[in-house]
């Protein structure tokens, strides 16, 4: 009787101790199936990040451009003044 109550108590510990390592089981692969989708978002974060970056850098150079266009414009004449000199040339003659 004394040995079924002790064989009885291991089996409990045995059952608990069986329980408390899947509980713990399922949570290690809880855990690593959320650090693998934070790291799926950290690669997104990161791509977004670079197209930011790369953004700034072509918006910087279409600035850069853009003024380059402007000081080499402002040399240009355009068709109606060269017209218009030519008209008044032709009119001193």
């Amino acid at each position: 009787m004394f040995g079924s109550r002790f064989y009885d108590g291991f089996q409990i510990i045995v059952l608990q101790f069986n329980f408390s390592w899947l509980q713990l089981s399922d949570l290690t692969v809880h855990a690593k199936m959320e650090k693998e989708q934070i790291e799926k978002l950290y690669q997104v974060v990161d791509a977004a990040d670079k197209l930011s970056q790369e953004a700034k850098s072509i918006k910087s150079q279409i600035l850069e451009l853009e003024y380059k266009l402007n000081i080499s414009a402002q040399g240009l004449r355009s068709i109606d003044e060269i017209q218009s000199e030519i008209v008044k040339s032709s009119d001193i003659r």
